[in-house]
This record gives structure tokens, C-alpha cells and sequence, in this order.
């Protein structure tokens, strides 16, 4: 059996307290933004690397706009096409917002 490693991604940490809007144009700390430079790299390593996954804090940020969250997972899909493939190499921890997990894996499954 494999042991399963995680490329870790703390968005407060790593990204920013204030995440945006949508895209670029719309301001600092945008979903396009956090998607291009911090997510799709990482998950792309994992992607190769069947004993990767993906782990993202979504703590200690000030609230998501719903165009940044959507932003991000529906260009994941876009990207990486195979949605069962890709909720199985996410993992979340989302205590401030409990449901915000959910909400993600629902937008993966309906992009």
C-alpha cells in the first residue's frame, strides 16, 4: 500500500488574508490569480504523482468571494477534465467555514 504525501497550500500563508474577486482585472488576490501562480502548479505535480494530493487550508482568511472559489475550481476542471480524478486528489480544511468544502466539491461536480 502507498503512503500518501501532500503538497500543502495555507491560502492565508501563502496567498493572502483578503482573497478577491474573479479575475486579474478586478483587483489584487484574485481567484485567476491564486488558480495560475499557486494552485495549478502544485496540483499539476500531484496530478504525475499518484501518491500526491493536494491539501488546502482555506483558514485564517477574511471570507471568499463566491466568483474566486468558482473561479478556481472550474478552471481546475477545465485543466484536468477528470472530476472524480481530481476531488480524490484534494484534501481541505476549512473549520472557519465548515460548508465551504462542500460547496467546492459542488462546483467541481457541476463545471
Amino acid at each position: 500500500m502507498t503512503k500518501n504525501t501532500y503538497i500543502q497550500i495555507k491560502v492565508a500563508k501563502d496567498f493572502g488574508v483578503y482573497p478577491g474577486a474573479r479575475y486579474r482585472t478586478d483587483g489584487p488576490f484574485s481567484g485567476q490569480e491564486f488558480y495560475e501562480d499557486i494552485l495549478k502548479p502544485k496540483f499539476q505535480k500531484a496530478w504525475t504523482d499518484s501518491q500526491k494530493i493536494v491539501f488546502i487550508d482555506l483558514d485564517g482568511t477574511f471570507g471568499y468571494a463566491s466568483s474566486f472559489i468558482s473561479e478556481i475550481f472550474i478552471r481546475l476542471v477545465k485543466d484536468f477534465e477528470d472530476k472524480k480524478a481530481i476531488i480524490k486528489k484534494l484534501e481541505f480544511k476549512s473549520e472557519d467555514e465548515p460548508l465551504l468544502k462542500k460547496s467546492i466539491i459542488q462546483i467541481i461536480n457541476e463545471a
